[in-house]
């Protein structure tokens, strides 16, 4: 029995004794790391302890984690201590583009308690004492994070910071391939037909590659683009989808040929293609725009029911996306009176009015090759002191002379046809706006002479009774 209580006593002691060692150890480094941080007051970029170049604490560094959108991802803070050393806490960062670092989770060893940090997002959390968790990733999420480990050893605190750089792909969201003329007037290129492949929104950039019944248009060589570019370098705004992008916009263009044979004839021509790749960064955010275009110079009896396509290739997907559009062409001829039909908006135009003069698009697009509209007038001269006007689309502002004759002349490699319009304007607008402005004036002015009358008539009534007060006065 005595045996038993002496030994009894001997585990007590030693576990006091131990649990004496560690409380004094850690009031130590607790006094030596508030002493440490009263001696950093001047130099604020350093919040912890230094460590020595020695081998006590060594971390290991994983540069770069790739991940796709919304999938969950894991980041282990790997580390190694001397033997003796005692673990005290582990601290996850968040580093921004600014500079500025959050806490997103602490793991406090000595009490074993993980908190997550307020400012973190909901979907982080801390999974045992070295990972951090984030259960489905976004492109806000990608950056730098920190692993920040502290340990006592040798009666002083040591801390050693990871890094580990998170970069979250976002897949190409919608691919879309269709006609697209506004580059066709572009004298830099010469080309009468244009296609448009868009990825509106990807991580990074996406890149486009066009294809022609099934086959890969391969471009072969990349253009001395810096005339070409330099031109284009002003309607960058028009040839992209979003408008609110950063100002680098990276441009380049190529060139590529493709060997077709005609079935009935076994006869090979060559297509000689131009591509324009556009790729802007969506401002505010780390999405990327691409926008392709693929130029040519179409030929009916190649083209007609040629099936193109675009594929987008992005580094997040195991196979490309792809978009495909049928070009349905219509027999080459010149211009005729009967597709040449002038539209006028609006219908009833009024003096003094905006008017828009055009040609019915539906009519237009059955002529092909595509022609050139010129516009001219029995003046001899437009609005802006011009004699002629080259478009479609035709705007004349504050229009005052009536009965004006308009005159359109379309015409392309094969013929030309003109078709004229006598521009009627109604004096409508004019006349109610001048009623408009005499019954105002008159209206104004009765009520001017109402406010007259109504002041002399205060006026008059004022005399009356002081009239009749000094009349009394004098009868007493």
């Amino acid at each position: 029995m005595e045996s038993y209580r002496s030994e009894m006593l001997f585990v007590n002691m030693n576990s006091f004794l131990r649990f004496f060692v560690y409380f004094a150890l850690f009031l130590q480094a607790f006094c030596t790391e508030t002493d440490a941080r009263r001696g950093s007051n001047n130099a604020p970029s350093v919040s912890f302890v230094t460590m020595s170049s020695g081998n006590e604490l060594r971390i290991s560094d994983n540069p770069t984690l790739v991940v796709n959108e919304k999938q969950p991802v894991s980041l282990i803070c790997q580390f190694a201590m001397a033997k003796g050393a005692i673990l005290r806490e582990i601290v996850w960062y968040r580093e921004f583009d600014d500079g500025t670092n959050v806490k997103l989770l602490t793991y406090d060893a000595i009490m074993n308690i993980t908190q997550v940090n307020d400012l973190a997002s909901k979907n982080i959390k801390g999974r045992g004492p070295t990972t951090l968790q984030i259960d489905s990733t976004s492109p806000t999420d990608d950056g730098w994070y920190q692993c920040h480990v502290g340990i006592y050893i040798n009666r002083k605190i040591l801390e050693k910071v990871g890094y580990i750089y998170l970069n979250v792909l976002v897949p190409p969201s919608k691919v879309r391939i269709a006609v697209h003329n506004s580059i066709d007037g572009n004298s830099l290129f010469r080309h009468n037909f244009s296609l448009v492949c868009r990825v509106e929104q990807s991580k990074p950039a996406a890149n486009l590659v066009f294809t022609r019944n099934g086959k890969e248009i391969k471009e072969i060589n990349h253009v001395n683009s810096t005339t070409l570019l330099g031109g284009m370098a002003e309607s960058y705004a028009d040839l992209l989808l979003t408008k609110d992008v950063s100002s680098d916009v990276k441009a380049s263009i190529t060139s590529g040929n493709l060997e077709i044979k005609d079935q009935e004839t076994q006869v090979k021509s060559i297509i000689r293609y131009t591509v324009l790749h556009l790729k802007a960064q969506i401002s505010g955010t780390k999405m990327w725009e691409s926008s392709s275009y693929l130029l040519w110079t179409l030929y009916p009896q190649y083209d007609t029911d040629s099936e193109y396509g675009c594929l987008a290739k992005h580094e997040s997907l195991e196979k490309a996306k792809y978009a495909l559009q049928t070009l349905i062409m219509f027999p080459a001829g010149p211009p005729t009176e009967e597709s040449l039909q002038i539209e006028v908006k609006p219908n009833q135009p009024s003096l003094g009015s905006n008017v828009i003069l055009q040609l019915n698009p539906d009519l237009l697009q059955n002529i092909f090759p595509k022609p050139i509209l010129l516009w001219t007038n029995d003046l001899g001269h437009m609005k802006n002191k011009q004699k002629f006007y080259v478009g479609n689309k035709l705007l004349l502002r504050n229009v005052r002379r009536n009965n004006t004759i308009y005159k359109v002349q379309a015409f392309n490699a094969l013929g030309t046809a003109s078709t004229k319009t006598i521009l009627v304007l109604s004096d409508k607008g004019e006349s109610k706006n001048n009623n408009a402005g005499h019954s105002g004036s008159i209206a104004s002015i009765l009520r001017q002479d109402l406010h007259y009358q109504n002041r002399i008539c205060l006026l008059v009534t004022i005399f009356v009774q002081f009239l009749e007060i000094v009349v009394c006065n004098d009868m007493w």
